[in-house]
C-alpha cells in the first residue's frame, strides 16, 4: 500500500476502505452492520499501526461525509489525531508533515462539531 499525497484518500488503503464501504452501503446494509463488516474485512491491516491509522481516519471521513458517523469510529479517529501517531510517517519531510497535520486538524474540527 502507498500514499501519494497527504490527503485522507491519497492512499491506496484509504481508497480500498472507501470503495468497500460504499459497496456495503449500496447493498442496503445498515450502517452499523456495514461498519462491523468492514472492520472484520480489514483485520489484517488493523494489526499494523500505520495501516490501522489510515483505516480509521478514512472510515471516519467517509462516514462523516455521509452523515452516518459511528461513535466508535469517531473516537478511534480522534484518538489517532490526538496521539500524533499518524504524523510519524511524515516526520522526514517537513512540508508533507505540515500538510498532513493540517488535513488531520481539519478532520478533527469536523469530528468535534458533531459533539
Amino acid at each position: 500500500m502507498g500514499a501519494w499525497g497527504t490527503g485522507i484518500f491519497e492512499d491506496d488503503l484509504a481508497s480500498e476502505v472507501r470503495d468497500e464501504y460504499f459497496e456495503l452501503i449500496e447493498s442496503l446494509l445498515p450502517v452499523k452492520e456495514a461498519t462491523k463488516t468492514i472492520i472484520e474485512s480489514f483485520q489484517e491491516e488493523l494489526e499494523d499501526s500505520e495501516e490501522s491509522n489510515v483505516f480509521w481516519l478514512s472510515l471516519a471521513a467517509i462516514q462523516l461525509d455521509n452523515n452516518n458517523l459511528s461513535e466508535v469510529v469517531k473516537e478511534k479517529a480522534l484518538d489517532i489525531i490526538n496521539s500524533g501517531t499518524d504524523l510519524e510517517r511524515w516526520i522526514n519531510n517537513p512540508k508533507l508533515y505540515s500538510s498532513r497535520k493540517d488535513v488531520l486538524e481539519q478532520l478533527k474540527r469536523q469530528l468535534l462539531l458533531l459533539q
